[in-house]
């Protein structure tokens, strides 16, 4: 079957939509560039099956009065949980239980630690990305139940592809950790002040746009065949190890070593744009092929794993009723009389139903 070249699909998605001198990566054009070349790559079933996810869906949220950010396509569904992110929209409260799930944070210092710690109930990419498989699959669901999950699969997958998503050394995926631009790197392109932003920007600008001074580090493998191969949504787990693997580039090519013992700054050098932006390249091929895998899959009947509803915001809990107050005419007889029966009414009545 035809095989393509994701350097010059990539660099032609972003002339596309208009991103070819400054990509703004996985937090926004980047996952748009994942959902719009996965798309590329369904099977008929497949693509059949997201489109008309994607209009059942958008017609329920339009019927309910949720009109922030409209989802008429994958690449519209992959930027989605960041698009309800952003300030002042009115979504940010209802959607705000995503608020975790867009990362793992295994850390790198010390022992390795269990998921149970690092993906507590379930608030992690890699288990969010299982129960939306799940979910976006349930044809007895609601449409736009079904809308989110697939908004979540493909943006999730997306995310774990970010080796600083997935690994930690107690400073926020990098979001902690400050850098400084050596003079003349990456020019036409927005420095990006931490680490963390410098791989969601600038190293995805550098790798895959025709028009910046790095634009030399391409992606040497292609994309996969027209039709990605099915891929199993149990293999999250796996992708995502890969991805912690590559924090050892992330951190220690700017010099953050020994690990989780920040200096004060790091300078982003020509050198380490160079070493990294094949990485970037390498790690959004992955994320097209296997979120085209990953519906090709649910498109073929592969069931998902067995697991629970995905974990909403619990309601308030709310207070106990505070105790009827003793009637005054009770109060009078007991002072009088002062009996058994008076002093357990009228004793502490809040001690034990505190509101």
């Amino acid at each position: 079957m035809t095989r393509v070249r994701v350097v010059s699909s990539v660099c032609a998605l972003l002339v596309g939509i208009g991103v070819a001198s400054q990509a703004s990566a996985w937090g926004q054009e980047g996952h748009r560039l994942i959902g719009a070349l996965a798309y590329r790559h369904l099977s008929p079933a497949a693509r059949a099956e997201v489109d008309s996810i994607i209009v059942a869906g958008q017609q329920a949220r339009e019927a309910s009065g949720e009109t922030a950010c409209p989802i008429h396509s994958l690449e519209d569904a992959a930027e989605f949980p960041d698009c309800v992110k952003i300030p002042n929209n009115h979504l940010v409260g209802k959607y705000q239980f995503m608020r975790n799930w867009h990362y793992d944070n295994m850390s790198k210092c010390g022992a390795p630690l269990p998921p149970a710690v690092y993906c507590d109930q379930g608030a992690c990419a890699t288990e969010a990305i299982k129960r939306a498989y799940s979910a976006m699959r349930d044809t007895s669901a609601a449409p736009e139940a079904r809308l989110l999950a697939l908004a979540q699969l493909a943006h999730f997958l997306g995310d774990i592809h970010q080796p600083l998503h997935m690994g930690d050394q107690g400073d926020k995926g990098g979001n902690d950790v400050p850098v400084t631009y050596d003079s003349g790197v990456l020019p036409g392109v927005r420095h990006s002040k931490e680490l963390h932003a410098v791989w969601d920007n600038d190293l995805v600008a550098a790798a895959v746009s025709p028009d910046l001074a790095s634009a030399e580090a391409t992606v040497d493998a292609s994309v996969g065949q027209a039709i990605a191969d099915p891929q199993d949504v149990n293999s999250v787990d796996a992708w995502a190890a890969e991805s912690f693997a590559l924090t050892a580039h992330a951190y220690g090519d700017i010099g953050y070593t020994p690990a989780c013992t920040p200096g004060a700054s790091y300078v982003v050098r020509a050198s380490y744009i160079s070493q990294e932006s094949p990485i970037v390249a390498k790690q959004l091929q992955s994320g097209v092929v296997r979120l085209a895998g990953v519906l090709n899959a649910a498109a073929q009947g592969t069931p998902g794993p067995q697991l629970g509803p995905i974990p909403l915001p619990q309601e308030p809990v709310p207070a106990p009723p505070r105790p009827k107050p003793t009637p005054r005419h009770t109060l009078h007889h007991c002072k009088a009389t002062a009996t058994h029966h008076c002093r357990r009414h009228t004793s502490h009545p809040r001690t034990k139903h505190r509101p």
